[in-house]
Order: structure tokens, then C-alpha cells, then sequence
């Protein structure tokens, strides 16, 4: 869960005598204030960006504000863009297309063994699940997981 404070000190503006552009120091997932995926993309591109040229152009060591900055950064990206995997997946076994209906398809598409897929997303459903009992609102219903782990056991291997 990202934070929404924005009160960062500010990084390291100096590269071996030179300035730099200011930036703030991310130095922790919980840095990273609530912001749409393009901000976050734009705030990764600008902290490689200024690493590269510490490198490239100054000849020195990147601050490591910046390289802290990028490595959060690109975690909380990777983060964002992954979490609607189990969502496609459920879409995939919901159409029972030949093919796509198979978890050697879908553990090769997200880079998985076909048992992690699996799992993993009958971990997903579970935790829906649960998520629904605790909000009495959001998640999977009893029989929208029971039907979703059907399908998953249905699923060619």
C-alpha cells in the first residue's frame, strides 16, 4: 500500500561538482505517494536517467538517492502492473476456449510452473474470498469461488 505523504527530503543535487536536477529521496516502498502508474514510470525514468548520466556524462558513482529511487520505484511498477494477473486468468478459464483453457498455456504466459499457476491462483480466489466475508462487499461470493476453483481443476494440465 502506498503512503500519500509527500514531505521527502530532497537527494543528493551534486554529482562529483556538478549539480543536478533536484529530486526527492525514495527510499522505501512506503515513499512512493499514491500516484497513477505514468507518474510512477515518469519518477523510475527520471532517477535511471540521472543515474546514467552520473555515470555516463560525470564519470562518478550515481547518488545513491537515485539509485534507491530507481529500485523502489521499479518495484512498486512492477507491483502495479502484475496485480491484475489472477483476473485474466479467471477470464481465460471462464472462456473454455481450446487452448487457453490449459495451465501449461497460462504458466507459460505469466512465467510460472503450470503447479505455481495453479496455485497461486487458487491462493488468489481463497484470498478473495476471504476478502468478501471480512467487507461483506468486495472479493468473490462462496459461489463465485467455488464455481472459479472448478474451472481451475477443470483446466487441461
Amino acid at each position: 500500500m502506498r503512503n500519500t505523504k509527500h514531505s521527502h527530503t530532497p537527494a543528493d543535487t551534486t554529482r562529483c561538482g556538478h549539480d543536478a536536477v533536484k529530486a526527492e529521496a525514495i527510499r522505501s516502498l512506503l515513499d512512493v505517494p499514491d500516484q497513477p502508474l505514468e507518474e510512477m514510470i515518469e519518477q523510475w525514468s527520471a532517477a535511471r536517467t540521472r543515474s546514467l548520466l552520473a555515470m555516463a556524462t560525470y564519470q562518478c558513482p550515481p547518488a545513491v538517492d537515485d539509485l534507491l529511487s530507481e529500485l523502489v520505484y521499479a518495484t512498486s511498477i512492477a507491483r502495479e502492473v502484475i496485480s491484475g494477473r489472477w483476473c485474466v486468468v479467471a477470464q481465460l478459464l471462464r472462456t473454455g476456449t481450446d487452448g487457453v483453457n490449459s495451465w501449461s498455456v497460462i504458466s507459460d504466459a505469466i512465467g510460472m510452473t503450470e503447479l505455481q499457476a495453479k496455485d497461486g491462483f487458487h491462493t488468489w480466489v481463497a484470498n478473495q474470498n476471504d476478502l468478501r466475508h471480512k467487507t461483506g462487499r468486495f472479493g468473490f461470493t462462496d459461489a463465485e469461488a467455488t464455481a472459479l476453483h472448478h474451472l481451475a481443476e477443470a483446466a487441461s494440465w
